[in-house]
């Protein structure tokens, strides 16, 4: 005589706390504290007379509760009759002047009701904290090596700023419980001959 007996003995529990993922927003304002740049009616100046020109001075403030890297993004808005970007000089902070071509390019993302952003050039780079505010102040003028084929020709652009996130809100965490939690599972088998 033989006899099979089987045992399935199983105990289940579950996390007592919640499990939660918080996000917090990113955004920054723009606020300008001076006119845009108006070069009516100008010429080709060297690096130390475009320095010397009136900036448009802006500040930028973090509104939300994280940190966040940002760039100050120049963009080229698409006109006809438009200055090439080559015969363009920047300077931002009072950083040496440059070549608007020389910076690094970024996708345009300025769309407007008359305008749409074409080129974007990066200017400066920096990192804000919660809350917190910095002004930066752009020079933009005809490059000296501008030739006549600059006359008749119209510049604009916009400064756009992007952010994102540089910091984590909260940690994801989860307890794990020994004694409590843990799922246990037997299974018995016994056999008789």
């Amino acid at each position: 005589i033989a006899g099979i007996s089987y045992a399935f003995i199983s105990y289940n529990t579950m996390q007592q706390g919640i499990n939660e993922l918080a996000v917090d927003c990113v955004k920054v304002e723009l606020v300008d504290e001076t006119d845009a740049i108006n070069l009516v009616d100008t010429y080709p100046l060297s690096d130390s007379q475009g320095e010397n020109t009136k900036p448009y001075r802006f500040k930028i403030t973090n509104t939300c509760n994280i940190g966040v890297d940002y760039s100050v993004n120049l963009e080229v808005l698409d006109i006809a009759n438009r200055i090439e970007s080559k015969n363009i000089s920047t300077s931002i902070d009072s950083k040496s002047a440059k070549v608007l071509t020389t910076s690094e390019t970024q996708t345009p993302t300025y769309v407007g009701d008359d305008y749409t952003g074409v080129e974007s050039y990066k200017l400066t780079t920096g990192s804000l904290e919660a809350g917190k505010s910095k002004t930066h102040s752009v020079r933009i003028w005809l490059n000296e090596s501008a030739g006549n084929e600059t006359q008749n020709k119209t510049f604009y652009s916009k400064v756009v700023i992007e952010a994102v996130q540089n910091n984590i809100v909260d940690v994801y965490k989860e307890e794990i419980f020994r004694n409590k939690g843990e799922i246990i599972r037997c299974i018995l088998m016994m056999y008789i001959f």
